[in-house]
């Protein structure tokens, strides 16, 4: 095994980023909190001592503490080893004392510098897709979030499955990995990614939920070999992620770990690490932006964001309020402050008594029966005329279930009778071919 300075040596050597700059940026991880205390590989520089010390409960996860000068910090030096953390001294692992402090202004300004656009399609789930313009600085501000995560922050083995065109990709898989040091084993054609996944053994892998349903059922029907007998994480983000799921593949021993993010914000805006205790949560927000609710819409404020939609300066326009980002999704914060997605306010349906109905919360409970495999909720009309509300379902494959509408229709009048009246389903077809859905896999919902 190596030694901890082995290891540190190594880890500063193949660093695909000046270390400098490096160093400086990981410490932020020390502000998170609980939810991002599980990291195995922390590192911090001598100007963060302040945010180690505030946060000593992350102290244990240390496992070297690396210094630019030999500055005398008597305090920290004793409060490190009340913790048995290592404290290597820069001139051990190599001769960098030519490298500047990079204090966190620094770190600002290296963001602010970078003006340069890219522009991404949305998702276009509910209408037309719009081109979103992204600075260098905005995708690089997700890059950095894309490091944030459980386990180690470096050297893994992904293994992408989406299209880097989508923002998802592009950050989270194919950034990330980059940033991080990590080996990227390209999904070159679709109908033959079970031949190489043995091969490329993938640690973690980034996913949409439609994708991760797809390698649970290859799991259960063939082992995890056939999913290269590596993995331990899914990234799983791009649509809600259903509880069912993440317990299924809790007991294959691989982490899902929900998100939430949008194009506009270069992707990441938070991340779940308590999955198995906060299911429906899609985590704690990542640092260097604002978060507020207005009237239940989430709106974020930060260095991530986009710039402007091509050629739209309308819907730019409406899409800002005093350089707030409204979002367009519904959502709701926990006390301690982990976020919760609950439905989009385009998709809200309007009844005729006046209430508003998300169709994605309902969506949420339909989920939660385990021979659905995906659904869609959306307004339609009874044979009378009448407003209803309206659901279709895709059942998984081979459920064993001789009459699965019977049985859906069983199950939902157990989630009908927790819900008020006007929020009940009251109509119900069953699928035999999949919904249509966007490049992102999302489903592509009914045009009101």
């Amino acid at each position: 095994m190596l030694s901890r300075k082995k290891l540190l040596k190594n880890y500063i050597e193949k660093c695909p980023f000046p270390i400098g700059r490096l160093l400086a940026q990981i410490p932020f991880s020390l502000r998170l909190g609980r939810e991002y205390s599980r990291f195995s590989e922390l590192a911090a520089t001598s100007e963060n001592w302040d945010d180690v010390e505030l946060n000593r409960y992350l102290l244990p996860r240390l496992r070297a503490v690396v210094e630019y000068a030999r500055d005398n910090f008597p305090f920290y030096r004793e409060l490190y080893r009340e913790h048995g953390v290592d404290k290597l001294e820069i001139a051990e692992i190599g001769d960098f004392a030519s490298l500047p402090v990079v204090t966190k202004a620094m770190i600002r300004d290296h963001f602010a510098e970078f003006s340069g656009t890219y522009k991404l399609n949305t998702g276009g789930t509910t209408g037309t897709p719009k081109g979103a313009l992204l600075s260098n600085g905005a995708l690089m501000r997700g890059t950095q979030n894309g490091g944030y995560g459980l386990g180690k922050a470096f050297y893994h083995r992904y293994y992408a499955m989406i299209p880097f065109i989508h923002v998802f990709g592009l950050v989270r898989n194919l950034l990330t990995a980059c940033y991080t040091g990590s080996l990227l084993y390209l999904c070159a054609n679709m109908k033959a990614f079970m031949k190489d996944l043995p091969a490329a053994k993938p640690d973690t892998m980034v996913l949409v939920p439609a994708l991760a349903e797809l390698l649970y059922t290859i799991a259960s029907a063939y082992g995890m070999g056939a999913l290269g007998g590596n993995l331990r994480y899914i990234i799983c983000g791009g649509a809600p992620v259903s509880p069912e799921l993440i317990a299924k593949f809790d007991k294959l021993g691989v982490s899902v770990c929900p998100g939430y993010g949008l194009t506009e914000t270069a992707n990441l805006v938070s991340g779940n690490g308590d999955f198995l205790t906060h299911s429906t949560s899609v985590g704690m927000p990542y640092p260097n932006q604002e978060l507020k609710l207005v009237d239940g819409e989430l709106w974020i404020k930060g260095d991530n964001l986009f710039n402007c939609y091509y050629n739209d300066p309308a819907q730019t326009a409406a899409a800002f309020d005093d350089g707030w980002f409204k979002t367009g999704d519904l959502a709701k914060f926990d006390e301690d402050g982990r976020l919760y997605i609950v439905g989009r306010t385009k998709n809200l349906i309007i009844l005729d008594n006046g209430e508003n109905v998300s169709p994605e919360e309902l969506e949420a409970l339909v989920d939660e029966i385990p021979f659905v495999r995906d659904c869609l909720v959306y307004e339609d009309k009874n044979d009378f005329g009448a407003q209803v509300i309206a659901v279709e379902v895709l059942p998984h494959e081979n459920t064993g279930i001789s009459d699965v509408e019977a049985a859906f229709k069983a199950a939902l009048v157990e989630i009908n009778r927790k819900l008020p009246r006007y929020m009940q389903i009251d109509k119900v077809a069953i699928r035999t071919t999949d919904f249509a859905r966007s490049g992102s896999m999302k489903i592509i919902r009914k045009a009101k």
